[in-house]
């Protein structure tokens, strides 16, 4: 969690140290291993990014691991990769559920606004508190002026001035 309070304040050195203390601990945590390259990514070490995306094993990760890893791959610069395994992972969550919150992420790191925000309007009408713990998240940064996300931050009714739409 701690983790989640330096990704949405984008201190992107905490989330490092985090997710290095994570791996460390537990070397198969697919989510340490994945917010390291989105992490690495941002700070702009793409080569250390790409090297620990090396070593991730999509077949051995579940499917929420996965479907971040899609995100990943979008952050990184290989936008086929994060669509072909989007696509894998529609056709097998015919059957389940599947986080709109956790598409939205991979939707605005590909750039694709629109899929994005409708991904966000299908979570909070599905869990308005499932976009309350998202909506600073800086992938959708490039969000913000949209006005479809500016209605549904206020649709929180959060209290003036408590969250800043803009970090």
């Amino acid at each position: 969690m701690v983790n989640f309070v330096h990704y949405n304040l984008r201190d992107w050195r905490a989330c490092i140290d985090d997710m290095i203390e994570i791996k460390r601990l537990f070397p198969r945590n697919g989510y340490a291993r994945i917010n390291l390259v989105l992490n690495l990514s941002q700070l702009g070490k793409q080569k250390e990014a790409e090297e620990e995306l090396a070593t991730l094993r999509p077949m051995e990760l579940s499917g929420d691991e996965r479907e971040f890893l899609a995100t990943a791959f979008a952050y990184c610069g290989r936008p086929d990769e994060s669509r072909n395994l989007l696509k894998e992972l529609e056709a097998s969550r015919k059957a389940g559920y599947s986080s709109p919150v956790s598409r939205a992420y991979t939707y605005a790191a590909l750039g694709e606004k629109d899929r994005a925000l409708v991904l966000l309007e299908k979570a909070f009408a599905d869990i308005p508190a499932a976009f309350l713990f998202h909506y600073r998240a800086p992938v959708f940064d490039s969000l913000r002026s949209n006005p479809r996300f500016v209605a549904l931050v206020s649709k929180l009714n959060l209290p003036r001035g408590a969250w800043p739409l803009f970090p």
